[in-house]
């Protein structure tokens, strides 16, 4: 497993915190991935939430370069105290969310630590490196995502998981849930995507 390069990689809590777990390409950041870490944030009652950039993704083609996506993800967030953004998947040179999640439980034992994606990401969980682990882990909490409201049904995580399954008016309590645990929380939809912004700007 990676090991952490620094402390300052990872933020410090100074008590026992719940803290959401938010990874991903962020090619280019945008208002949706702000509208799912602060749907996150205050359905999942949590007291921040660490956005972890990564270098790249297996499962798609390379992003742009790591250094401009995490200058736009710290402007995104500069206003927003609850959130940080954290450059520890670079500097420990991690490949796979499985490894970051090790290292997270590992360095955070004292923290009540859920992963947060969006309802896209349903679409692709299985082909995660030990998806399975990941889940067994940590709780797990999906924000729907336009396009993809199924709510977790006729996927991986729900045919292996389904007993884990929370109901949305529960959400709260996940942080402190015992893995496997996973919810699906359908509030007020942003239908912006990365996508739109990456042809936006090569129109431009």
């Amino acid at each position: 497993m990676p090991r952490i390069s620094s402390r300052a990689d990872l933020p410090s809590p100074t008590r026992k915190q719940r803290i959401g777990l938010y990874g991903g390409s962020f090619d280019p950041v945008h208002s949706g991935h702000m509208h799912v870490a602060k749907t996150a944030l205050k359905q999942l009652k949590l007291d921040q939430v660490w956005w972890l950039p990564s270098p790249g993704n297996p499962l798609k083609k390379a992003p742009g370069a790591y250094e401009q996506r995490f200058a736009a993800v710290s402007r995104l967030i500069a206003k927003h105290p609850s959130m940080v953004a954290s450059r520890v998947e670079r500097r420990s040179q991690i490949r796979y969310t499985i490894d970051l999640v090790r290292m997270a439980k590992q360095y955070c034992r004292q923290t009540d630590l859920v992963w947060i994606m969006g309802s896209d990401n349903l679409e692709t969980l299985d082909r995660w490196k030990d998806w399975a682990e990941i889940v067994n882990l940590l709780p797990i909490a999906i924000i729907a995502r336009p396009g993809h409201l199924i709510g977790g049904r006729r996927t991986p995580l729900a045919n292996k998981f389904k007993s884990a399954r929370i109901p949305q008016n529960q959400a709260a309590q996940l942080p402190s849930l015992k893995p496997p645990a996973w919810t699906v929380i359908s509030n007020r939809l942003n239908y912006e995507t990365s996508t739109q912004k990456r042809n936006a700007s090569d129109g431009s």
